[in-house]
């Protein structure tokens, strides 16, 4: 995510949530969000969300989401930017 619009990210969620076990989102925006971890919490139980500090490029939000997903058993990744709208299934 980078500067992210929470309606847009819920409807992303929303759109996957039924077709993944686990949802991980890492924030790259170097601003105040409106998002934030109890926010998802309370809202999408399967959502692990990151904010970094800083903007350090998409390699690096990749990376860091890769390594979430090893740490939290996941066989499979697919990734989506916060402007994605993929069909359910």
């Amino acid at each position: 995510l980078y500067h992210p619009d929470k309606y847009k990210v819920t409807e992303l969620i929303e759109s996957i949530v039924n077709d993944v076990n686990k949802v991980i989102l890492i924030d790259n925006s170097y601003s105040p969000s409106e998002l934030d971890s109890f926010f998802f919490k309370n809202n999408f139980i399967e959502v692990i969300y990151l904010k970094l500090s800083e903007n350090m490029g998409i390699a690096t939000a990749q990376n860091k989401g890769i390594d979430l997903a090893k740490m939290s058993g996941c066989d499979h990744i697919i990734f989506f930017d916060q402007d994605s709208k993929p069909s359910s299934g």
